[in-house]
């Protein structure tokens, strides 16, 4: 018996080919399975961010009709001790002015720029805020209204 190295090679050529049909063909089917054994605990907790307390105002830098004219806000920090700061809202006549941003828990007094009244008076009353991240307290708001009079 002879064989031919032609027909061997041939015949090679068409087992390979036959075995790359049957696989491209044939549905393949893909098996999985998870298990976990494992548990896990999440510990959630609630908080309170806390207003400040006692707040004031001081004219003590209203300051002459030749220099500019602050009224002094101050109040105790909130006891919250993850707050990070402060967000003090001057209103003029009740309407809201640009809010200061007070960057630190322990910073507890601002010096705001008020118009200073000539021949009338602008009564400024400020909210306080504590900040700690997108939280916000409850608005403390001073009373009276205060102004810096046209002459200190």
């Amino acid at each position: 018996m002879s064989f031919s190295l032609r027909g061997i090679r041939r015949q090679s050529a068409l087992i390979t080919m036959a075995a790359a049909a049957f696989v491209l063909i044939s549905p393949i089917e893909a098996q999985a399975a998870f298990q976990s054994s494992a548990g896990a605990a999440t510990t959630v907790g609630t908080a309170t961010l806390n207003p400040v307390s006692g707040a004031t105002v001081s004219t003590s830098k209203c300051g002459t009709i030749l220099t500019a004219a602050y009224l002094t806000v101050s109040w105790t920090a909130t006891p919250s001790t993850f707050a990070t700061g402060y967000t003090v809202t001057p209103l003029l006549n009740g309407s809201a002015l640009s809010a200061i941003s007070v960057p630190s828990r322990t910073t507890t007094t601002v010096d705001v720029p008020v118009i200073r009244g000539l021949l009338a008076t602008y009564p400024y009353t400020f909210r306080i805020q504590a900040v700690a991240g997108n939280w916000t307290s409850t608005t403390v708001t001073t009373s009276p209204a205060y102004n810096c009079p046209a002459v200190a």
